[in-house]
């Protein structure tokens, strides 16, 4: 099989698209999980807790659990971006040292 430039690039097009689905899941995953962090604090400390699972202290732990994992997600699309970056620029790397 011929690993050129454009044959990587549609190889790898997939990975693109899981990365941009990955990165945005991951950035509303942290949105989410900062409000609900925010919003667990601001019931502990104004003593207005309830017994919801998002009140208090709980809903403070709930909230950083679902931060750092939508940091967690964030980087695996990051990561996933960067490595079709890599495949690309390496077989447009190749293509020239051929065509010299």
């Amino acid at each position: 099989m011929n690993f050129d430039q454009k044959s990587v690039e549609k190889v790898t097009g997939t990975m693109s698209v899981l990365a941009q689905i990955l990165t945005a899941l991951g950035i509303v995953a942290v949105i989410l999980g900062a409000f609900a962090l925010m919003m667990g604090l601001i019931t502990e400390f104004r003593e207005l807790a309830n017994d919801g699972p998002l009140y208090g202290i709980e809903g403070a732990v709930t909230g950083a659990t679902m931060l750092f994992w939508g940091l967690a997600l964030a980087a695996g699309g990051a990561t996933l971006h960067a490595l079709r970056s890599i495949a690309v620029n390496c077989a447009k790397m190749a293509d020239a040292k051929d065509q010299s």
